[in-house]
């Protein structure tokens, strides 16, 4: 990265620095996370107040020091505020949730230029969709995310014998083997997931994510899908979704299918 440089950036995070400042993190096509300080952004007249917020992408104008290793951002030219994810508790905790998992996940190593407009167009839809269909979405991002990040199990294959496993029954996930088992090699034992479930992950793949929304989920079904995914992520990133707790916490201690 030059002195000066000019990027598409997405604001993941944000944090106080001393009195005035803020510390952000942005994700970027090409560096992936990007650690920078953002003067003067909790200031009354910092022109990046209200500019630099978790979730807003643009062009950021960086400055960077290569011998400190150190960023500053000079300017943010706000594309995206994405107000609507800040309006509603659901797609708030999904944002997060998201957020936290990219964080954990190092923006997908090499693949940060796959995760970068996958995230951007995933924010965009969850700050406007309807409420009942924000769990899909949910799950949708974190099933391409783990693609992305080389984890992603195969729902019709068992990880162990190779053998199809049948589209009329639920199969076993098994962490050892990072993909599902047939009765035959694990038994039919938790983590599970449905027929209709694995189903439906194999038919969204070929789909755009705005075209995979619109399939419809049993609720049963959904919520075992969701379980499972972060249950796959969480192991995939090593640490603990801490954003799961705290949207537990928030919605009453349940998660709505």
């Amino acid at each position: 990265m030059t002195r000066t440089s000019t990027l598409p950036a997405l604001i993941l995070r944000t944090y106080p620095v001393g009195e005035i400042h803020l510390g952000v993190r942005l994700l970027t096509a090409e560096h992936g996370v990007v650690q920078a300080l953002a003067h003067g952004a909790r200031s009354p007249r910092g022109k990046l107040r209200g500019v630099v917020g978790p979730f807003h992408s643009g062009l950021c104008y960086l400055y960077s020091d290569p011998v400190k290793n150190s960023h500053k951002i000079t300017d943010f030219d706000v594309r995206s505020f994405r107000t609507g994810i800040r309006e509603d508790l659901d797609r708030y905790c999904t944002a997060a949730l998201w957020i936290e998992s990219v964080i954990a996940g190092h923006a997908g190593g090499s693949g940060a230029a796959e995760l970068f407009p996958l995230l951007e167009s995933c924010l965009d839809i969850l700050a406007e969709i309807e409420p009942r269909k924000v769990p899909r979405l949910e799950a949708l991002f974190l099933w391409r995310f783990l693609d992305i990040l080389g984890a992603q199990p195969e729902p019709g294959r068992c990880s162990l014998c190779e053998t199809v496993i049948s589209d009329s029954v639920e199969a076993s996930y098994s962490s050892a083997s990072g993909g599902f088992v047939c009765s035959r090699c694990g038994g039919v034992r938790p983590p599970l997931l449905s027929a209709g479930a694995r189903a439906y992950l194999s038919r969204s793949d070929s789909l755009s994510v705005e075209e995979a929304i619109e399939i419809g989920l049993a609720a049963a079904s959904l919520s075992e899908l969701r379980s499972l995914l972060l249950h796959i992520t969480s192991e995939v990133v090593e640490v603990p979704l801490r954003s799961v707790a705290v949207a537990l916490g928030l919605r009453g201690g349940t998660e709505k299918p």
